[in-house]
């Protein structure tokens, strides 16, 4: 049934019952009962709307990190990333070539059971420690995202070194690190021709090793 509710206008009081027209007539419909659009009324709300938001407000400035302290734990997660990466990549050069880093471009990794028993123990080492420093650290929002994208990257390392065997399963890794350690220097570095060449025989050699 279509309804038109008739409210007054804004200079007038609102009726003590507003009528609501239906197609077949007029009929009472005592809206005030539920809505008590009435000048104590919305007093009354307002000042309930304040008590209701002001705590909130106090303990949401209350729990946000000052930006100076947010700032000096976020770098201070930059530099421990940064450290990690650096330690990261002198054990795996090939990864550091893919992610643009060409300071060990005439290494080759080392994955010999003993090396890659190295890098869980780096993981692992590094995740407790990120724990420890950065767990309950005032960190911005982007730093909290960095955080948790850093953990999780570690975790999952620390997941695939202990459930899967790939260097014992598949010989295709063995040719994988051959073929794509050499060929990344010549497709995708940007060192200087003779350069990637210079790297890509160093790398070679290594190989036998």
């Amino acid at each position: 049934v279509p309804v038109e509710l008739c409210y007054l206008g804004a200079h007038q009081r609102p009726s003590p019952a507003p009528r609501v027209r239906l197609s077949h007539g007029r009929v009472p419909c005592p809206l005030n009962r539920f809505t008590p659009f009435t000048d104590s009324y919305l007093r009354a709300y307002d000042v309930r709307s304040v008590m209701l938001i002001f705590p909130c407000l106090i303990a949401a400035i209350c729990l946000t990190p000052a930006p100076a302290k947010a700032a000096d734990d976020d770098q201070r997660l930059q530099e421990f990333f940064r450290d990690h990466l650096e330690t990261s990549f002198q054990m795996r050069p090939f990864d550091a070539t893919l992610l643009g880093d060409h300071r060990f471009d005439h290494l080759l990794d080392d994955i010999s059971a003993e090396a890659r028993a190295k890098w869980l123990a780096h993981y692992k080492s590094q995740l407790e420690a990120l724990t420890q420093q950065f767990g309950d650290a005032d960190l911005s929002a982007d730093g909290k995202v960095d955080y948790e994208v850093f953990r999780g990257s570690l975790l999952r390392n620390i997941w695939s070194a202990e459930n899967t065997k790939p260097f014992e399963d598949d010989p295709r890794v063995y040719g994988s690190y051959i073929n794509d350690s050499v060929y990344s220097l010549l497709a995708q570095s940007t060192l200087p021709r003779e350069k990637n060449i210079e790297n890509a025989i160093a790398r070679m050699r290594q190989v036998s090793k």
